[in-house]
């Protein structure tokens, strides 16, 4: 009897504790990682990557991009220090 790749069972592995979780099927050796909206694999990793490198260039080649990018990363820090201050 042949087994279906979806009776293929995972290895879970938690390089942190549990903050980050990857699963890989039995005999393979590419991962996927859990986000908060489920698992990603490589091929979503990948386009993310161009993406980003994207988003790059284009902060490279113009000014005004690059600082409504730093302006955008001030934001988020400073929303990330209220959450902790609301968490604690």
């Amino acid at each position: 009897m042949t087994r279906s790749s979806t009776d293929v069972p995972y290895i879970y592995e938690s390089p942190d504790g549990g903050q980050t979780v990857t699963r890989r099927r039995v005999g393979e050796m590419i991962k996927q990682t859990r986000t908060k909206s489920g698992w990603i694999g490589l091929e979503e990793i990948e386009t993310l990557l161009a993406v980003l490198e994207e988003e790059v260039k284009l902060r490279q080649k113009y000014p005004a991009v690059q600082a409504a990018w730093d302006n955008y990363q001030l934001m988020i820090d400073l929303a990330k220090d209220q959450e902790g201050e609301i968490d604690e």
